[in-house]
């Protein structure tokens, strides 16, 4: 029998940024309501659940994200907040902290202002304004980690990215690999050859000792939510095994029409779902563990 760990939570598809590799692009406006979300995070507390990731689009396009993060660690989740890092500033870092939250993952695409604004679509100084979140989120106590989406044309900045990491105290960084979904179909930058990625990855291990370092390859492991601890809910309520499925999967239920431990316990929603046939991109390797 599954037991539910996890709960990752998209709570708004609104971005400040235009992404070439969004996975959740969207113009639907559609977002639970605070209320709602108090009772998901109730139910799903119920089934097991200790850790909630708030994300999006931007979550902090929200203005009632302190809210949310207070719903979460006053029903005793560990809450993180994943976001592109932007819209922070120390001031709001501390109120989310004051809030309960607990952890911090912000996005960063190069180890400079041109190569992240490439990939990120934006002006070239939001590269230091999301460096200094970085920062600004060790100095306030919360574990702090940083993703990275490699592409082909990235992959020779990954050693350089690494090590801004650590100059910054990050504690984590996540290489994510970039499947061509939403948005990234109509980009022109292609994935990196998963051979190719290892090959580095295993060359930066003279990196572990100052950083926890993983990455996501699709050829690593088979389908993998037959004993899934985790699940993924989008703005309009609609809910899925993981981040990947929902971004070109079909949903598992609604909570909208049906509550969340409806979803989880049905069993014939499981055996009826399309899993995954190849290596899972989301899988995560870490560096150390490389031969």
């Amino acid at each position: 029998m599954r037991t539910l760990k996890q709960l990752d939570v998209n709570v708004t598809n609104r971005c400040n940024l235009q992404c070439v590799h969004c996975g959740f692009e969207s113009e639907d406006k559609t977002e639970l309501s605070l209320e709602e979300y108090e009772i998901l995070l109730s139910d799903a507390k119920t089934l097991g659940a200790e850790k909630l990731d708030i994300t999006g689009g931007e979550p902090l396009l929200r203005r009632d994200l302190p809210n949310i993060v207070m719903a979460g660690s006053s029903r005793g989740y560990y809450v993180k907040l994943i976001t592109n890092g932007t819209l922070l500033t120390r001031d709001y870092l501390a109120q989310l902290r004051e809030n309960g939250l607990d952890g911090i993952a912000v996005s960063l695409d190069g180890s400079t202002p041109e190569r992240h604004a490439r990939i990120r679509k934006t002006k070239e100084d939001q590269f230091y304004r999301t460096v200094e979140s970085i920062r600004s989120a060790k100095r306030l106590g919360l574990k702090t980690k940083v993703n990275t989406v490699v592409f082909a044309s990235t992959l020779d900045n990954l050693p350089d990215i690494t090590q801004l990491c650590i100059e910054t105290g990050a504690d984590a960084h996540r290489v994510c690999y970039f499947s061509k979904v939403k948005r990234g179909l109509h980009s022109r930058e292609e994935p990196a050859d998963p051979y190719e990625l290892e090959r580095v990855m295993k060359s930066m291990k003279r990196y572990v000792s100052s950083i926890d370092l993983s990455f996501g390859s699709p050829i690593y492991g088979g389908g993998c939510f037959e004993d899934t601890d985790m699940l993924q809910i989008l703005p309009d309520g609609s809910v899925y095994p993981c981040s990947v499925l929902a971004a070109y999967g079909t949903a598992l239920g609604n909570v909208h029409e049906r509550t969340l431990t409806d979803i989880w316990n049905d069993e014939t929603l499981w055996q009826g779902y399309q899993r995954c046939s190849q290596g899972c991109p989301a899988k995560k390797i870490r560096v150390e563990d490389l031969c």
